[in-house]
């Protein structure tokens, strides 16, 4: 009988109090196939545009166009708005109008070897250079040892050394005569040259001044000696000159074509000091019988690498600016690195050798004169990362160097390559956090001036639903997916709102929408059908939460075999359901929560179970400060009475988060002070104020939507529903098996403005209103519960002061007995005959 005495007081009630009965057209705004003038969207044109995001284009099209210093962009907003996409799109149509950046090498510096030198190049000229270079070296060690095989310089060589030859021989002779002359002899020893007695006991005067002129001799041989040695490399430097000045004099020919005239000096200058460096090492050219240096030959490539380009950035084949996309921003990836070769063809002499060609280019580079676009979360996850990004952007220029450098104890062979100008709009994609977090550093204010704001929905208005049928027009063929009718654009504009769980609104993420676009047309493809229709579109909503809900249907199945005790029928003192929302990432539900309160004679006021045991959060907590506050200011007014209880979720071993189950837990002490049972057929959701308002919480429609399935496993009598907050009605866009359920009267969803509206309806009383005279009306539940908690302070006041209370009808708790509630009249009419 409960059920249907239950239904009858609603019916009286409903008429009187401040609640709303919603209808199955408030539960879900539906979309009008009709409103659209296509039969399918293969009609409308195709566009790229973006949608639904109008502020964010417009400050990307600023931070783009914008060339002053630290107009870069910080993309803002969740994954799937279309962030990456509008800023690729964007970038698409002006990059290509841009200028075409530099080339940029780096070369060998003669003068500090530690130091290459960055030479920048017309785009697409730094291979040219490369090439040019190594053509010309080719050449040089190609010729350069036939020309010291010619007879023209072995007749140069020979008659330098001849004359060499000349030199020493009179030199001596004239020694060996004077030494003769004097009983002397000039003879070779084991330490050189010396003047020794012929025979008989010479003057030591005359062998001193003999040894004297042997001095002199020797000095004038020396001197020879390194005359003809320099006589000798003048030759080979003219030899070497004579092979490679026309090549470097080629090379330089090309100037104008390699570099603009601003940038000329330097490749000019490099070329003279590669040119000067050849002649200075022609002996590492000489054939080795002709007095040329002896080197292995992987010290001889090695040696090569002071002539040779290296390729940093190449621009040849960019159209306009670069785009480049990072997608591991780390240290090296951003600004180069030096690619060590720790050993050459197992030569020690080489090992840990460093030069220019181990110089590797960093993302920085690469978007050098055009666009760098990086993920917000990786750059300041990183080590290093957003510190290397942020010294590039204040100096205005990238360096390759080791991090933390200047604090190494230990160090290595290392180079210093020359800074490169930085001209380059960093694009760095994020999401809120990302740019809360960011927030902190001061620089980000300099660097990054231009916030671009995606957000997550927009309005639902005709023109936004139209832009859903234009979305997937272009998805139709951009995948070749086959078009939408008017009735699956319907649904798909029904699913953006309910995603968002907003009927004025539809979401923007369209990574989402294409998602289901792509799964409708898989369930369309397979039924034969030559366009997607709604019942496409619900088919692979029903066929994806089929995929993802194994979790929530193990605990619906211990819920309906009474593992987990949840009542749906009857009345019980203490005891309501309250809703809880499980997030598992890509899917969301909710299933009922049995909270209960106990009350209790103590002054303690109210003890949360959950609480004391660090099973909740700081909003539980608060929501249950909130309700203790309401309590106390309500009854509190001649003298402080407290309302002392003990709640909790039960059978829930794990943390509670949100205050979502106020109205529940305020409800549920209510009972158990005043005995008066509450109805289980109703879940409640709402958080309140201080003043007792009902306010909105999230996940209303996994709330009633799970209230509902259990109830429907159990079997739908009419009585069954959610009570939610007045302020979250225009969230619901509730399933269609819902929706049925409200419409044919076997469910309901009832909206409540303020608490007292759900006591009412929960305990078939009126709250009651302090009147003039400060109390609460006879008959009124704030005057019932005034009451008990003025006849237990009483008590306590007693027992404080020694006196006994002989009654033993004060010592019976006060949720001891439940009570129903008393009867109402009969309705005018029935129109709803609930099941058995």
């Amino acid at each position: 009988m409960w059920p249907l005495r239950a239904r009858r007081r609603e019916l009286i009630l409903a008429a009187t109090m401040a609640v709303t009965y919603l209808t199955a057209e408030r539960v879900r705004r539906l979309c009008d196939p009709n409103s659209f003038s296509f039969e399918t969207t293969a009609e409308l044109s195709y566009t790229d545009d973006i949608f639904g995001q109008p502020r964010a284009v417009r400050a990307i099209d600023f931070g783009v166009s914008m060339t002053a210093p630290g107009y870069n962009l910080f993309v803002v907003g969740p994954e799937g708005t279309g962030r990456a996409t509008a800023i690729r799109r964007y970038l698409e149509r002006t990059a290509p109008k841009a200028a075409q950046p530099s080339d940029w090498v780096y070369v060998h510096n003669f003068a500090e070897p530690r130091k290459p030198i960055a030479l920048r190049l017309r785009a697409g000229q730094a291979t040219r250079l490369r090439d040019l270079m190594e053509d010309a070296v080719a050449q040089v060690i190609q010729k350069l040892p036939l020309a010291f095989e010619t007879d023209e310089y072995d007749d140069a060589a020979g008659a330098i050394a001849a004359q060499l030859q000349r030199i020493q021989s009179e030199e001596l002779a004239q020694v060996q005569s004077q030494a003769l002359q004097a009983g002397f002899t000039l003879t070779r020893t084991a330490s050189g040259l010396a003047i020794v007695p012929d025979s008989g006991h010479p003057s030591a005067e005359v062998q001193a001044h003999l040894n004297d002129a042997l001095s002199n001799a020797l000095r004038r041989i020396y001197s020879a000696e390194r005359e003809a040695r320099a006589a000798l490399a003048n030759l080979d430097a003219q030899i070497a000159r004579s092979i490679t000045g026309p090549l470097m004099e080629d090379i330089a020919s090309r100037l104008p074509e390699l570099a603009d005239e601003a940038h000329r000096a330097a490749v000019e200058a490099y070329l003279r000091a590669a040119g000067d460096d050849l002649i200075a090492n022609v002996a590492l050219f000489k054939p080795a019988n002709r007095g040329g240096a002896e080197t292995t030959p992987a010290a001889f490539q090695a040696f090569l690498n002071r002539y040779r380009v290296n390729v940093l950035v190449n621009n040849c084949d960019t159209c306009g600016a670069p785009v480049y996309v990072e997608d591991y921003p780390t240290y090296f990836n951003l600004i180069g690195r030096l690619d060590r070769a720790l050993t050459i063809a197992n030569d020690p002499a080489l090992a840990n050798v460093v030069n220019h060609m181990m110089l590797r280019p960093g993302a920085l580079h690469r978007a050098n004169g055009g666009y760098l676009i990086v993920r917000a979360r990786d750059v300041f996850r990183l080590d290093d990362a957003w510190s290397a990004l942020k010294r590039c952007l204040l100096r205005g220029s990238v360096t390759i160097e080791e991090p933390n450098a200047q604090t190494q104890l230990i160090t290595t062979p290392t180079l210093e390559p020359q800074p490169i100008p930085l001209n380059v709009k960093v694009i760095m994609l994020g999401n809120s956090t990302d740019y809360w977090k960011a927030s902190y550093d001061e620089d980000l204010g300099a660097l990054f001036k231009v916030k671009a704001e995606f957000s997550a929905h927009m309005p639902r208005t005709p023109e936004n639903e139209l832009a859903y049928a234009r979305f997937l027009r272009s998805r139709m063929q951009d995948e070749d997916l086959m078009p939408f009718d008017r009735t699956g654009v319907a649904a798909i504009v029904e699913h953006g709102s309910r995603y968002v769980e907003d009927q004025r609104k539809l979401t923007t993420r369209f990574s989402e929408i294409a998602d289901v676009a792509r799964e409708a047309a898989f369930w369309a493809k397979r039924a034969g059908r030559a366009a997607v229709s709604a019942e496409d579109v619900r088919t692979a909503l029903r066929e994806r939460r089929q995929r993802l809900n194994r979790y929530e249907e193990d605990r619906a199945e211990h819920l309906l075999r009474g593992s987990y005790f949840v009542q749906t029928a009857g009345a019980a003192v203490g005891q309501i359901n309250a809703l809880s929302v499980f997030d598992m990432g890509e899917y969301e539900f909710a299933l009922p929560s049995r909270v209960t309160a106990r009350s209790y004679l103590t002054r303690s006021g109210i003890s949360d179970i959950d609480r004391n045991v660090n099973f909740t959060d700081a909003t539980h907590n608060k929501g249950i400060a909130i309700v203790d506050s309401y309590l106390s200011s309500l009854y509190s007014v001649e003298r402080s009475l407290t309302l002392s209880a003990n709640v909790t979720f039960e059978q829930s071993y794990s943390s509670h988060e949100g205050d979502s189950a106020s109205c529940a837990l305020l409800v549920a002490m209510l009972s158990a002070v005043t005995g008066l049972p509450i109805p289980q057929h109703y879940a409640v959701t709402g958080t309140l104020d201080q003043f007792g308002f009902v306010r909105p919480i999230g996940g209303t429609n996994a709330k009633v939507e799970g209230f509902f399935d259990v109830c429907k496993a159990r079997g739908l009598d009419g009585t069954h529903g959610v009570i939610i907050p007045a302020a979250n009605v225009e969230d619901l866009m509730l399933r269609e098996d819902v929706v049925e359920a409200v419409r044919d009267g076997l469910f309901k969803v009832i909206a409540v403005e303020h608490v007292d509206d759900l006591i009412e309806l929960m305990f078939g009383m009126p709250a009651g209103v302090r009147g003039a005279d400060g109390r609460f009306p006879e008959g009124t539940l704030h005057a019932r519960v005034e009451a008990i908690l003025r006849e237990m302070d009483e008590k306590l006041d007693n027992r404080r002061k020694g006196d006994k209370d002989p009654s033993p009808e004060s010592s019976k708790s006060r949720d001891s007995e439940p009570e129903m509630p008393p009867p109402l009249p009969e309705p005018p009419a029935d129109p709803v005959s609930p099941s058995s």
